[in-house]
C-alpha cells in the first residue's frame, strides 16, 4: 500500500512538472518566433537600405563628374545666381531657406555653398561659414539645435 501512494506521488509530481516545462518552452518558442520576425523586418529593411544606397552611390559620382562635392544638392538657376552675387552672411540665408526643413552643420554648408558657385574670399572658409551660422543663430535670424553633441542650424519656422 506504501508504495502505491509513493508511486502515485511521483507521477503527479513528473506530470505536473512536464506540463510546466512544456507550458514554459511554449512560451520560449513564441518569445524566439517574435525574435525572429522582428529580425526578418530589419533585414528587408537592410536590404532596401543596400538598394537605394546603390542608387545615391550612382548620384554622388554623377555629382562628382560635375565639379560638386559628392551628394552635394543644387540650388536652382535663380538662387545660385543670388548665391553668386552675395556675401557670405546672404548666402548662407539664401542656402538655409532654401530648404527650411534641412538641418545644416558648418561642413554641410561649406559644402552646400562651394556646390553652388561660391567663391570663398579666405583661407579658412569653412571656420567663416561656422562663425556666421553662430552669428545668425546668436541674432535670432536662423535657429541652433544639437545633434550628437554638435551644433546644427535651420531655417526659423
Amino acid at each position: 500500500m506504501w508504495l502505491g501512494i509513493w508511486l502515485s506521488s511521483v507521477m503527479e509530481i513528473d506530470n505536473s512538472s512536464i506540463t510546466t516545462l512544456r507550458t514554459k518552452y511554449l512560451e520560449q518558442a513564441k518569445a524566439k518566433e517574435a525574435e525572429l520576425a522582428e529580425l526578418r523586418v530589419k533585414i528587408a529593411v537592410l536590404d532596401e537600405l543596400s538598394v537605394e544606397a546603390g542608387e545615391l552611390s550612382s548620384v554622388k559620382n554623377r555629382d562628382s563628374a560635375h565639379g560638386r562635392p559628392a551628394g552635394s544638392p543644387k540650388l536652382d538657376a535663380k538662387l545660385n545666381q543670388a548665391v553668386l552675387r552675395s556675401g557670405l552672411t546672404n548666402s548662407v540665408l539664401i542656402a538655409i531657406t532654401q530648404d527650411s526643413s534641412r538641418l545644416f552643420s558648418p561642413p554641410q554648408m561649406r559644402d552646400y555653398l562651394l556646390a553652388n558657385g561660391f567663391k570663398p574670399g579666405g583661407k579658412n572658409f569653412g571656420v567663416s561659414v561656422g562663425t556666421t551660422l553662430k552669428r545668425l543663430a546668436d541674432q535670432g535670424r536662423i535657429m541652433r539645435e544639437t545633434l550628437n553633441g554638435k551644433p546644427v542650424f535651420k531655417a526659423k519656422t
